[in-house]
């Protein structure tokens, strides 16, 4: 009885053993995966800094251009001033003006 539960425990022993081993085993693959992913990273970085200066460039002389487009166009005609405001009303209350003017005569 007592070696079937010494065998037991055993067993239990190697079988928590095992699993330490496996967690650190993926442990392991993770921290890999980690110095995989910073070596791309740092392989990639120079790219994207590259993409990024020609972005700016590309933003910088889109900027360079709208202003010489300022600079070098006409400046636009003023508006035209706005209709006095008595003739607009005079204009609008005329048919107003016509339909009394007929009921008064009429």
């Amino acid at each position: 009885m007592l070696l079937l539960l010494l065998l037991l425990l055993l067993l239990l022993l190697l079988l928590l053993l095992l699993l330490l081993l496996l967690l650190l085993l993926l442990l392991l693959l993770l921290l890999l995966l980690l110095l995989l992913l910073l070596l791309l990273l740092l392989l990639l970085l120079p790219l994207l800094l590259l993409l990024l200066l020609l972005l700016l460039l590309l933003l910088l002389l889109l900027l360079l251009l709208v202003l010489l487009l300022l600079v070098l166009l006409p400046p636009p005609p003023p508006p035209p001033p706005p209709p006095p405001r008595l003739l607009l009303l005079l204009l609008l209350l005329l048919p107003l003006q016509l339909l009394l003017y007929h009921y008064y005569y009429y």
